[in-house]
């Protein structure tokens, strides 16, 4: 079969194939996956500093492209899950665990945060913010790192409003594996 380009003389060029692969990489990179690479110690053992992670975008609910504004929203983030998102000052992207979800109960003692069979001590301006609560408010989580030692986390900024979660971590690496580099997020600071 002959086509109408060959007819007339001309070569099939694979540039706008190429452009369309592009276009479409870039997009599914900023809407559903995105690779971080972690740097800091704050979430050893389970991720180690230099490691990437797959953070899926899309689990929350569906974001206007280079926006906060969700157009869908279909889900709420979950205890125990691992998530990257906006630090309070907007300037860097954050990997930690959620401690607590919204709506779950909060004890405030002072300066600490007293969950099921766990003490955590809070900076006293976030236990002065907390102290007006008996449960996580709906539309916030409270996030730290594993290793707490070194996380800087909720404990020290607050609670972190859904709208600066960027995503769930679906992917981490194997214990033994060896890191890789890509985009930056930080798991201590």
């Amino acid at each position: 079969m002959i086509t109408r380009a060959a007819q007339k003389g001309q070569t099939w060029t694979p540039l706008p194939a190429i452009l369309v692969a592009v276009a479409l990489a870039i997009l599914i990179s900023i809407t559903i996956f995105e690779p971080f690479s972690v740097v800091g110690a704050s979430m050893e053992p389970s991720i180690t500093s230099g490691h990437t992670v797959i953070v899926l975008r899309t689990e929350y609910g569906l974001r206007l492209p280079f926006s906060d504004l969700y157009l869908v929203q279909w889900k709420r983030p979950q205890r125990d899950a691992i998530i990257v998102f906006k630090a309070p000052d907007g300037k860097q992207k954050l990997l930690k665990r959620v401690l607590i979800a919204g709506d779950d109960s909060i004890q405030i003692h002072g300066d600490t945060m007293t969950l099921t069979n766990t003490t955590l001590r809070l900076n006293p301006n976030v236990a002065q913010e907390l102290l007006h609560y008996d449960r996580v408010p709906e539309g916030f989580v409270f996030v730290a790192g594993e290793n707490m030692a070194v996380s800087r986390d909720s404990r020290h900024f607050g609670l972190v409003p859904h709208s600066n979660i960027l995503g769930r971590v679906i992917f981490t690496p194997q214990k033994n594996s060896k890191p890789e580099h890509s985009p930056n997020v930080r798991g201590t600071q």
